[in-house]
């Protein structure tokens, strides 16, 4: 477990081939994105809170495919997630409140994501928006 607090940019960074588990920590006030996956890069987010991040919370770009699952996402400055430039992921059972743009944003073509039973509460935008 750890605890990832005002980083300047991207808190963590998944790049191509690269695969991670980030379980049971906590991210706040992140400058960039908390957790980035692009360039194919995968892996399973699983049970974390993001709190009040400049950006999204997790973000997926060019092919990157994680599992991301029982997250809380608090006061996000932007969007909570955030799928783009042909990025996929299933984002399943994660609790999203008070994000300032949608809480889950799938834009670009070849943009896929799966999501499936999230709670939505408070945001200032869209709750789902896919473009």
């Amino acid at each position: 477990r750890n605890t990832i607090t005002s980083a300047k940019n991207t808190a963590v960074e998944v790049q191509a081939g690269g695969e991670c588990t980030v379980d049971e920590n906590t991210v706040e006030k992140a400058g960039g994105y908390a957790i980035l996956f692009l360039g194919g890069g995968t892996g399973r987010v699983f049970s974390n809170t993001f709190s009040s991040g400049k950006r999204a919370a997790v973000a997926v770009s060019t092919g990157s495919d994680p599992q991301v699952q029982k997250n809380k996402v608090e006061d996000s400055n932007a969007t909570g997630f955030f799928v783009f430039d042909g990025g996929k992921g299933a984002f399943r059972q994660n609790t999203l409140l008070r994000c300032k743009l949608a809480a889950i944003e799938v834009r670009d073509a070849g943009s896929c994501a799966v999501v499936e039973g999230n709670t939505i509460s408070d945001g200032l935008d869209g709750g789902i928006v896919f473009h």
